[in-house]
This record gives structure tokens, C-alpha cells and sequence, in this order.
């Protein structure tokens, strides 16, 4: 029996060129739909994000780097201009004491209630009262302890060599720069804008690169794959957006809260990341499968 001869009729050049534009659009704004709808979500839901710096509060590395940055503060407040190398060394063993009273004050339960206060009075301030403190930093007030860490400090016994005042201001930890509390507040404004865009860009991308391709099995593959690389690459992006976060905090303490913070309220958006990622894989693998078994079968018809 002859061979008998399948011709097939090749899509028009353009078209085969918009589903791979329409393809890339797709693994640009499915990334950024995703981003900015969790976003969205935080912004909606003040009780879930209250729920997750709760978790935030209870975790001792917060704790102790909160107490390092009040142990900061009172060696500058024990410093003298132009100390001798002796003072400088009392100093910051003064400071030190200092920051072990602050860690004990931290892991009390009433630091609970103020952090939870703390993080709320923040929260409003980037979210809830966009028209207020514009070009003002934000940050964590922990100022109603001050009393209870002056108690633990005095039961230490401590022999300072200079007066020391602690005063509401040094349990003001700074988080948020003015400039960087201002790019929030921007960013909070065109929330809905950017979310229902980029939804939109990665809805009508997916059914225009498919419906668009000369081969719509294999394309739904090249999607699958790009939607993978696109959330591999978004996990990436979140590790190193997480410390750039903290080096730009006000302060060393700050960085710190603001990174774990931005931890607690982010797990959500990689778990869906990685739940994106790996169902991309597993759907490109099928279509790759269905492509070997389609040419399979194409090339018994033909030898037939």
C-alpha cells in the first residue's frame, strides 16, 4: 500500500506571532494579578493581618532584636562626648544590662497587648488613614512598657556611671522611612487599579495566545511552563524583596520586625506561588505527553 501524503495548511505568520506575544504578556501579568490581589487582600482584611503580627510578636528573634535596638539607644544615652576607652567599655556593658532588661520586658505578656496596638496604630497609618501623616516614618510605639522596663532595669541593682533617662521616645522603633512609608501609601492608592488590570492582561492573554496558535495543545504547554518559571521567578524576587525590606527599615530593631512581619502576612501569597508552580509543571507534562501520543499517531496514519 502507497504512502499517503498529509498536508496540513500553515497558519498566516502573524498569527503564530501575536500567540507568542499573547503567551509572554501571560507570564508578565499572571505574576503581578497575583501579587496585587494579595495585596488587595491584606488591605481588605485588617483581621487577618492583625491575626498574623500577633503570630509576629511571640517569636523570640523579634523580641531580641528589638531589645538590641534599645539597647542601642542607651549607650547613646550612657556615652559622653570624647569618652576614655574605659567608659566606652562601661558603657556598653551598662547597655548590654539595658538590653537584657528590654528582652525580658519583650517576652512579657503585656508587650503582647502593646505590640498588637502598636501594629494596628501602623497598619491604619499606611492602609486605613491614607490622608494623614503623608511624609511622616512610620513605626512600632512599644512606649507604654517604659515604665515596667525602668522597673526591671532598677531591679538589676545597676550602678550607672551617668544618669540615665528613659523617656516614651526610646521605645519608639522606627520601621518605616518617610520616603519608603510615602511608596506604601502609593502603592495602597492604585491597589484596585493595578489588581483588576493585571487580572484582566492575564485572562485575556491566556485565551488569545491559545486561540490565536496554530497548535493550541502545544501552546496550553508553553503556558503551563511559563506560568511555572513565571512563579519560581516570583518566589525569588519575594527573597530578595524581603531584604531589601529590612535594610531599608529606620532602624536595626526595626529592619528586623518589618522583615518578620512582611514574612507572617506574605506566607499565603508563596504558598499559591508555589502551588502555581508546580501545577504548571504537572499540566505541561501532561500536554507534552498528549503532543508525543498526538505525532505518534500522526505518523501511523501517515505510514498507513
Amino acid at each position: 500500500m502507497g504512502r499517503t501524503r498529509v498536508s496540513r495548511r500553515r497558519a498566516p505568520l502573524w498569527r503564530s506571532f501575536l500567540s507568542w506575544t499573547f503567551l509572554l504578556i501571560f507570564c508578565l501579568a499572571a505574576p503581578v494579578a497575583l501579587v496585587t490581589g494579595w495585596a488587595r487582600a491584606i488591605v481588605n482584611d485588617p483581621a487577618g493581618h492583625e491575626r498574623a503580627v500577633d503570630a509576629v510578636g511571640r517569636d523570640p528573634r523579634v523580641q531580641a532584636s528589638l531589645a538590641d535596638a534599645v539597647m542601642l539607644r542607651g549607650q547613646a544615652l550612657l556615652a559622653r562626648e570624647n569618652p576614655t576607652a574605659t567608659e566606652a567599655v562601661l558603657a556598653r556593658q551598662m547597655a548590654e544590662v539595658i538590653g537584657d532588661a528590654a528582652g525580658d520586658v519583650f517576652a512579657s505578656e503585656r508587650f503582647r497587648d502593646v505590640w498588637r496596638a502598636a501594629n494596628r496604630t501602623a497598619y491604619a497609618l499606611l492602609v486605613s488613614g491614607l490622608n494623614e501623616g503623608w511624609g511622616e516614618p512610620v513605626g512600632l510605639d512599644l512606649s507604654p512598657l517604659v515604665d515596667q522596663l525602668r522597673e526591671e532595669i532598677d531591679d538589676r541593682g545597676l550602678d550607672l556611671p551617668v544618669e540615665l533617662t528613659l523617656d516614651p521616645a526610646t521605645l519608639r522603633i522606627e520601621v518605616l522611612t518617610s520616603e519608603n512609608a510615602d511608596r506604601v501609601r502609593r502603592a495602597v492608592q492604585g491597589i484596585d487599579l493595578s489588581f483588576w488590570g493585571s487580572l484582566a492582561a492575564t485572562f485575556l492573554s491566556l485565551v488569545f495566545a491559545v486561540g490565536l496558535a496554530p497548535d493550541r495543545l502545544a501552546t496550553t504547554g508553553r503556558l503551563a511552563f511559563g506560568l511555572a518559571i513565571a512563579m519560581v521567578t516570583l518566589m525569588l524576587l519575594l527573597l530578595v524583596g524581603q531584604g531589601w525590606i529590612a535594610s531599608t527599615a529606620g532602624e536595626a530593631g526595626g529592619g528586623a520586625a518589618l522583615s518578620a512581619i512582611v514574612d507572617a502576612i506574605s506566607q499565603g501569597l508563596r504558598l499559591s506561588a508555589i502551588g502555581l508552580a508546580v501545577g504548571g509543571l504537572l499540566l505541561a507534562g501532561i500536554v507534552a505527553g498528549l503532543c508525543a501520543l498526538r505525532r505518534g499517531t500522526v505518523r501511523r496514519t501517515v505510514a498507513d
